[in-house]
């Protein structure tokens, strides 16, 4: 899966905005929209939170991105093809997509927003999965959770956290899968700001030293991340997606087609509105 190419690309994207090398960013802000058509909302959530968290000069490369981002998924939309009930089958019912918890049908970005829109309680009660659940820790505990607690970028978690939510489809919340590279980058690009602001601030933390706190922090990620790894890293074969109930195709959210099929039959009904 090409999304895998997100990660590597994002982290020098991130170095190169703390540097405010704007060639360099720039030039990485349209191979990360290369990557994937729905890499646009996840490059539109990057310049919302410089425009949100950056000062200055940063606060207008992020306009300007998010701009970007945002006109380049509009077009992705209007070129994608609208698939009628045809195209599911003769007669048959359309197979489940990553969306199917909110509708039994094909579903695209306006019907999502829609669903969403009318019963926000409905939606966010989806998110209180033992897998889903399962599927963060494992992403945030190895870093303590820091990236929660980051004074600045939080909200390029947002695309990663509203697929793990929303989505049915297991390949949405699984260590093994592509679709991780949503949060990871994003986690690994905002602890080390996090561990900064722990060791720089202004009042004491507990009535500890602080440089001690933060050398504990540390120790304590390493030792987390190697057990994680042990448990469920690539060399486990353990944690991850069951790929008898999901094929191990792309997920395309611009489009109304269905590109990867979930496990079950379709449900039946759309969600309570």
């Amino acid at each position: 899966d090409p999304l895998v190419l997100l990660g590597p690309l994002f982290l020098t994207l991130v170095w190169c905005l703390e540097r405010r090398a704007w060639r360099g960013f720039y030039l990485l802000v349209a191979l990360c929209l290369m990557v994937r058509d729905d890499a646009a909302f996840f490059m539109a959530g990057v310049g919302l939170s410089m425009v949100v968290s950056l000062p200055g000069e940063a606060r207008k490369h992020g306009w300007f991105t998010m701009a970007c981002a945002t006109a380049y998924g509009l077009v992705v939309c209007a070129a994608a093809p609208d698939l009628g009930p045809t195209e599911c089958g003769a007669g048959g019912p359309c197979p489940p997509g990553p969306f199917a918890a909110l509708s039994s049908q094909g579903i695209g970005s306006t019907d999502l927003l829609l669903s969403v829109w009318s019963n926000p309680g409905y939606a966010l009660s989806l998110g209180v999965d033992p897998q889903k659940l399962l599927y963060l820790t494992h992403l945030l505990l190895p870093v303590l959770f820091l990236p929660l607690v980051a004074h600045r970028g939080k909200l390029m978690l947002g695309f990663g956290l509203i697929l793990c939510v929303l989505g049915s489809n297991p390949l949405l919340f699984g260590l093994s899968s592509a679709h991780s590279t949503w949060l990871y980058p994003v986690v690994i690009a905002l602890s080390p700001p996090a561990l900064a602001q722990l060791r720089r601030g202004d009042r004491p933390w507990l009535r500890l030293d602080r440089t001690r706190v933060v050398a504990t922090a540390l120790a304590m990620i390493m030792v987390a991340g190697v057990l994680n790894s042990w448990k469920f890293g690539a060399f486990a074969h353990k944690g991850g997606v069951d790929q008898a109930a999901a094929v191990k195709t792309p997920i395309m959210l611009v489009d109304d087609t269905v590109d990867a099929v979930g496990a079950g039959a379709p449900a039946k009904g759309d969600a309570p509105r």
